[in-house]
């Protein structure tokens, strides 16, 4: 049976804020049921929130047991930052739209952030609902702002075609994915030459 949760209190800086229920469901983990709620608040006040914040998650399963995440709770929250909207990073990528099963595969990306690139993953996979997309840390070249990986070998199957996308992170924590779903196809798709 789920029961209503009341509003919980957040402490920052001192200052008390309300926080407001967003979530609240019932989880099932083997026979366990585990009821879980998700609170957040939102602070406007750009001189309050400097400091960041933190929190953990916590739940209670239908016998009783407590789980908490991270796993030592209050003693040790998840450090969060408040975050400066910042403009989406300058890409350039050219698709590679051809490869060979069973070759590696380089791939090229040039990327430049506004407030500088904490990390640039490629994320691939056969075009196969039964594969888990892989994913390889780019590497700087020697050019300014242009990064490279090599896909290999053994991961391109001749079964499949191919596909991959590039997952962008900021030194502020702000993401985003190429290609930009909101514009196109959010990956490329790359045809195997079987011949």
């Amino acid at each position: 049976m789920r029961r209503p949760i009341k509003p919980a209190r957040s402490q920052l800086l001192g200052e008390t804020l309300d926080a407001k229920t967003i979530a609240d469901s019932t989880l099932t983990s083997g026979s366990a049921e585990l009821s879980a709620c998700l609170y957040f608040w939102m602070c406007t006040d750009a001189e309050l929130c400097a400091a960041g914040g933190s929190y953990f998650l916590r739940a209670i399963d239908g016998a009783g047991k407590e789980f908490s995440c991270p796993e030592q709770g209050a003693a040790a929250p998840i450090k969060v930052s408040p975050s400066q909207k910042t403009a989406a990073p300058k890409f350039v990528h050219t698709p590679v739209l051809s490869a060979r099963p069973g070759q590696s595969l380089r791939v090229t990306a040039g990327v430049r952030c506004e407030l500088g690139l904490r990390s640039l993953v490629l994320r691939y996979r056969s075009v196969t609902q039964y594969q888990d997309y892989f994913h390889l840390e780019m590497q700087p070249t020697r050019q300014k702002d242009e990064f490279w990986a090599e896909i290999p070998g053994e991961h391109i199957l001749s079964e499949w075609d191919f596909a991959y996308y590039f997952e962008i992170l900021d030194n502020q924590g702000n993401g985003w994915i190429r290609p930009d779903q909101t514009i196109e196809t959010p990956y490329i798709i790359v045809k195997l030459d079987r011949t």
